[in-house]
């Protein structure tokens, strides 16, 4: 199977191509600790007015998402991820391109866990937490 391959020449840069013939690039073939190095989850979210998962896939995947509050939600995995260290990445696009927002883990109190994490959008400005309509988020670990 052929695929798109990215390497890495070790100074900040790299490329990416189409994997030569005969090389192996289906994830279904990894081994346990080639597994961590895959995206385990991931999610496009609506996070303005009835905010919802709109798309979402993964290893592990997630099942159900839940809105706390403005531009603060929970997300629950589909399958229980091994452990609660997991790193998470996130993005969000929003209607006003004169801000700058980031994706960021809900404080102390909401600590991931094996099934859920808890996140939050916020202006970079003013820190303000805000609904976004395009939030992308990915889960990498076990």
């Amino acid at each position: 199977m052929s695929g798109i391959v990215g390497t890495n020449s070790g100074h900040g840069s790299g490329t990416i191509g189409t994997a030569s013939a005969g090389a192996d690039t289906d994830l279904s073939n990894l081994s346990a600790d080639g597994e961590k190095l895959a995206c385990q989850a991931w999610a496009n979210i609506n996070g303005t007015g009835t905010a919802a998962i709109t798309n979402s896939g993964g290893t592990n995947g997630f099942s159900s998402m839940t809105d706390n509050s403005t531009g603060n939600y929970t997300l629950t995995f589909a399958s229980t991820m091994a452990d609660a260290t997991y790193a998470i990445a996130g993005s969000n696009i929003g209607s006003d391109p004169t801000s700058q927002y980031t994706c960021t883990l809900a404080g102390a109190d909401a600590a991931s866990t094996t099934t859920n994490f808890r996140f939050e959008v916020r202006n970079i400005g003013d820190h303000a937490v805000r609904d976004m309509d395009k939030v992308n988020i990915m889960v990498f670990g076990d």
